[in-house]
């Protein structure tokens, strides 16, 4: 008997999870539009920017892969640029070819950081007053170059973590830059977290 009434149940209970699938896919939203055309839109200005259809191709996967890793939501916004959804921060790619565009300027207002010197590679642009973990992002341990473009006299600090705890290693008083973080001895892809201001 109970061998009878537990078979029931699991018969009911798989009637119920196929009806219960059914009608879920029945109501599922239709492709989202907006990924099709943002993705007509990211290829069209990675042409602009002078790549070939491979090399934008091989970009977005490595936006891609980089969106999958970081750990604040975030979301595309360009061909090589992912911005937070918080408006906090964004990190632009650098996009391979010789044709494509450098934009070593940093906005008034922002502390703009790069992971190779000379404002080269991968930029990492911070927007608020906050302590910004830069393993968030990935990006700890990659600082090489920086701009503190920030309000005149904006002081930025710049931490390690070291035995549990955020020790600063030096800060920038706006405004102020440095190209090569591995003119000073142990500075140079240390850095783990910033305080923009």
């Amino acid at each position: 008997m109970r061998s009878r009434t537990m078979a029931r149940l699991w018969v009911g209970l798989t009637a119920l999870a196929v009806s219960a699938s059914g009608a879920l896919m029945a109501n599922a939203a239709p492709p989202d539009e907006r990924t099709t055309s943002q993705q007509a839109r990211f290829a069209t200005q990675a042409r602009s920017a002078g790549l070939t259809a491979a090399q934008a191709k091989e970009l977005q996967r490595k936006v891609d892969d980089r969106m999958a890793q970081i750990k604040v939501p975030v979301h595309q916004v360009s061909f090589n640029q992912i911005m937070a959804d918080d408006g906090s921060a964004r990190l632009t790619l650098g996009a391979p070819g010789a044709a494509a565009p450098r934009n070593i300027l940093c906005d008034d207002g922002n502390l703009c950081l790069w992971a190779g010197d000379y404002y080269d590679h991968e930029r990492h642009d911070l927007f608020y007053c906050r302590l910004y973990n830069l393993a968030d992002w990935g990006f700890n341990d990659r600082l090489t170059s920086y701009m503190n473009e920030q309000s005149k006299g904006t002081r930025a600090r710049f931490y390690n973590w070291q035995g549990g705890k955020w020790v600063q290693k030096f800060t920038s008083v706006a405004p102020h830059q440095d190209p090569d973080l591995g003119r000073w001895q142990g500075l140079n892809n240390m850095i783990d977290a910033v305080r923009p201001c």
